[in-house]
């Protein structure tokens, strides 16, 4: 839908005129778009809107609903819904914008002081894992998750068979069997990283969460402070703890990390291999350790074993899920990190020990 028409949709719908259109997002991963414009009273409004026939996990507006879940615990960091409907076979859900950045994108950009951003972060830790504590609910045999685990497992590995790194003369499929080489040092192929992943055990007890957590769906008001938390699409009861903590910690992995070097992946002698050189971040560190230190006071993650292993493995799906969606960020670069970390992770006592990155 042309930016004219959600201009004459703005008017209709909340009677939003003479605004123009001042930011244009990347699609995320459900190939939705979000167009920010500004009014004359410099109010901004964002306007999300997806094709209402295209297949998707979550309908565009199920998502204004969904946002319902979350609103008593987080109430001024959860953004107002204006309007939600369907126009010419478009699902558009309307609604305030503090401001046109992320969290993230803040942080990589440096525009605002890092020691009020991680302020920003301690508080977002502080509220959501909050509210997982008010909201802890024994687990019993017939909950349902919100977010399954087996569909995204098999998802993921679906991607990550048919991805073909640059590299590499065939997609990942033809290489599952053979043993990594990383950075010179040798780790099981990755079939038996795969197969390692398929067994889901469940949390003791579930959680009402976001769904998403994570620095790119906050937004921040570089004059106050102030955040709010976008991107409602998996807000529920009921979640997997373990799997919303991966989340909280492995967009900092991900994301954030920048190359002495373009990372490499070749096959030579019957092995898959990989070299990397990353830039190391003493911040990025910082942000990394306040999500493990409240994980640990709050929920007890480093107490339980089983949990612990539970989180590492969600936070290697986590990795490897990401990589399907390199080309569509333009970030085809990071699959041989992404894999490679994943694999780390996967067989190290981590985050009791630092990885080797």
């Amino acid at each position: 839908m042309s930016h004219e028409r959600l201009r004459d949709v703005l008017a209709e719908k909340i009677g939003l005129v003479n605004c123009a259109l001042h930011k244009i997002s990347d699609p995320g991963s459900s190939q939705s778009r979000v167009y920010i414009y500004k009014a004359n009273d410099e109010k901004l409004i964002a306007v999300k809107t997806s094709r209402a026939d295209l297949p998707q996990r979550v309908k565009l507006l199920d998502e204004a609903n969904n946002r319902e879940h979350i609103l008593p615990h987080l109430k001024d960091n959860v953004a107002d819904v204006y309007w939600a409907g369907e126009v010419d076979n478009h699902a558009i859900m309307i609604y305030e914008s503090i401001g046109t950045e992320t969290l993230h994108h803040e942080i990589k950009n440096g525009n605002i002081s890092q020691t009020e951003l991680a302020s920003i972060w301690d508080d977002v830790l502080g509220k959501i894992t909050d509210m997982w504590v008010a909201t802890q609910i024994p687990t019993t045999a017939a909950t349902v998750f919100p977010r399954d685990y087996d569909a995204r497992y098999e998802r993921i590995v679906a991607g990550i068979k048919q991805t073909q790194p640059a590299g590499l003369p065939k997609p990942l499929d033809a290489y599952l069997d053979y043993p990594l080489v990383i950075n010179g040092v040798t780790y099981p192929a990755l079939r038996q990283t795969l197969d390692g992943l398929k067994l889901y055990t469940p949390p003791s007890v579930t959680v009402t969460c976001h769904g998403d957590p994570q620095p790119s769906n906050i937004i921040i008001d570089p004059a106050t402070g102030k955040w709010q938390l976008i991107d409602w699409e998996w807000s529920a009861p009921g979640h997997d703890w373990r799997m919303m903590s991966a989340h909280l910690l492995g967009w900092w992995l991900s994301r954030t990390v920048t190359f002495q070097e373009k990372p490499l992946i070749g096959f030579d002698k019957r092995t898959l291999q990989i070299t990397y050189q990353v830039l190391t971040s003493p911040q990025n560190k910082i942000y990394q350790d306040k999500v493990l230190n409240i994980l640990n006071s709050k929920m007890k993650l480093m107490s339980n074993q089983a949990d612990m292993q539970s989180f590492r493995h969600f936070l290697v799906l986590l990795l490897l899920g990401e990589v399907r969606f390199t080309p569509l960020w333009r970030r085809e670069q990071h699959m041989p990190y992404l894999l490679a970390l994943a694999t780390i992770i996967m067989y190290s006592d981590f985050p009791n020990t630092d990885i080797t990155l």
